[in-house]
């Protein structure tokens, strides 16, 4: 379950026992883990479309057993929205419209700016 986080991260395997603890299915939003806001998909509570909207703790769910942690949602999943940004798909119908000319300077030139690894 934690390629991705492995991948991303540079941890080895063996150090990240993760699991979700229902099956997933359900719209993609946003939660809360703590103090962080997330965006995914989250088992058994509703998520909201914006991360302006009271949100779920799902911090309250998660347990810890036999050395695994279950999560209420896919760590792999929480990493590659952010990674990838697909938060500003978040209203399904497309690409947040990058309004601000800031937003559409930065979108332009993000294709060119280096990658360090």
């Amino acid at each position: 379950m934690s390629d991705y986080i492995t991948q991303y991260f540079r941890c080895p395997e063996d150090y990240v026992n993760l699991a979700p603890y229902n099956r997933l299915t359900g719209p993609v939003g946003y939660f809360r883990f703590g103090e962080g806001i997330l965006y995914g998909r989250c088992s058994g509570h509703r998520v909201a479309a914006s991360p302006t909207e009271p949100l779920h703790d799902t911090m309250l769910d998660a347990a810890a057993e036999h050395g695994t942690i279950s999560l209420p949602f896919d760590a792999n999943e929480i990493v590659k929205n952010l990674t990838q940004e697909l938060y500003s798909h978040s209203n399904g119908s497309g690409p947040v419209k990058l309004s601000s000319p800031a937003n559409r300077l930065y979108y332009l030139v993000r294709p060119a700016l280096p990658v360090f690894q």
